[in-house]
């Protein structure tokens, strides 16, 4: 997919973007997760999300999609690497480590030195309203995370 640069940021993005208006309204968790592979496999990067579509449902659909390693292809995953476990051991598996490292590898390649991703750390569970580490709209609640993730904040800082 061919791509360009976004003004003089040296961000590149594709030039053909994804919608999600009618996400988590018209279109369910499945069939956008479908459409976002689909466009991400061919090249796409470049999503268009906003509060207003859906009162926020494309976001939270959005974010639900991007903010977790999905369990489903973690199994998959797994099979082919030799890994075991339930999905907390294998987000603590190295070879699982080593793959999103190479991930983060990928993206790192295409930014500014001061733009790249030094360290991560993965959770072994996702971030939930029950929890209270989201909003009902799937914001983040910062004050709560940093709170309830101290210890693995100031190791990425150590």
């Amino acid at each position: 997919m061919q791509q360009r640069y976004v003004g003089r940021t040296g961000l590149k993005v594709s030039r053909l973007g994804l919608g999600t208006l009618t996400w988590g309204r018209d279109t369910d968790e499945h069939e956008a997760r479908e459409q976002l592979v689909a466009y991400t496999e061919a090249g796409g990067n470049f999503v268009d999300a906003a509060a207003g579509y859906g009162s926020g449902a494309s976001e939270e659909a959005l974010g639900a999609l991007l903010g977790i390693l999905d369990p489903d292809s973690i199994e998959d995953w797994k099979k082919e690497a030799g890994a075991s476990g339930d999905y907390a051991e294998a987000v603590a598996d190295p070879k699982t480590q080593q793959m999103v490292q190479g991930y983060v590898d990928t993206l790192n390649s295409q930014l500014n030195r001061w733009e790249t991703i030094k360290k991560f750390e993965l959770l072994d569970h996702d971030l939930s309203v029950e929890s209270g580490e989201l909003t009902p709209s799937m914001k983040v609640k910062r004050n709560v995370v940093e709170d309830n993730y101290a210890d693995h904040i100031a190791k990425l800082y150590a």
